[in-house]
């Protein structure tokens, strides 16, 4: 258990190390208090070895850890070990703020409202990681209230499970073409095999899924922002309304923000 010693505010020369452990790979961040534009470090998750993270841990004035991947979580718990500073994790040696968000709401969901509410009274945040959630916040007397939300498969889990449910179906890959604008456009859905059908389909339903999701949650919120984040938005940006704010580091930022309100 991390010590609960009081630390200093983070700056440019004693930074914060911010870590984001998700189910498929580790986020890092040397952060000094301002905006996050986005993680330094991503790191997939693999046989335990973390040995790229320890050239951001020199001059740091603490350690702060979003432990969302359980025991991926762990294995980078035990390859911090007892380096100074201790590594405190969000829920555990830091409590979760309480947002009126329901039991089990995932934390990288709060830390993404905490950032987000610095730059906008309300918002609907779209998180892309390896599932995919929608939320609506709004500040409401200084601090951020849950207005409530919806969690959808990720485009890879889309995939895992049409082959799980059919094996018979070849192994297919979305389109290079995907990060183009406006890809259903441009690329003829009438495709000639059946990998190719595969692609073409997910290719062009899952971003209709995203915005129907969204915009539904945008008229029962009453809420006209909308904010893009995590690790697998970037390839479907072309795609969706270039009204919508992606901020990759949004949930970094969040983390520090909460870590600092306490």
């Amino acid at each position: 258990m991390a010590s609960g010693a009081p630390v200093s505010p983070p700056s440019p020369e004693a930074p914060w190390l911010l870590l984001d452990c998700g189910h498929t790979a580790l986020k890092a961040l040397r952060w000094d208090g301002r905006e996050v534009s986005g993680p330094a470090l991503y790191l997939a998750h693999g046989d335990g070895d973390y040995g790229p993270l320890a050239a951001y841990c020199e001059g740091l004035a603490a350690a702060y850890l979003l432990p969302g991947g359980g025991a991926a979580a762990a294995a980078v718990q035990a390859w911090w070990g007892d380096r100074s500073p201790p590594l405190r994790a969000l829920g555990f040696d830091l409590p979760l703020p309480d947002y009126g968000q329901y039991a089990g709401c995932g934390a990288d969901r709060i830390c993404a409202a905490a950032a987000a509410l610095q730059h906008w009274p309300a918002a609907v945040l779209l998180q892309c990681g390896t599932a995919t959630t929608v939320s609506a916040w709004r500040r409401m007397e200084g601090r951020a209230q849950f207005l409530g939300g919806m969690i959808l498969p990720s485009a890879a889990a889309c995939a895992q499970g049409l082959a799980m449910s059919v094996p018979a179906l070849p192994a297919f890959s979305l389109p290079p073409t995907l990060a183009q604008p406006n890809h259903a456009s441009q690329a003829n859905p009438l495709a000639q095999s059946t990998s190719e059908a595969c692609s073409q389909g997910l290719a062009i339903a899952y971003p209709a899924m995203l915005k129907a999701a969204v915009e539904a949650a945008v008229r029962a919120a009453a809420v006209e922002t909308v904010v893009i984040s995590g690790g697998a938005a970037a390839g479907w940006l072309a795609s969706l309304p270039a009204a919508w704010h992606y901020r990759p580091g949004l949930t970094l930022e969040g983390l520090g923000l909460i870590a600092r309100s306490y």
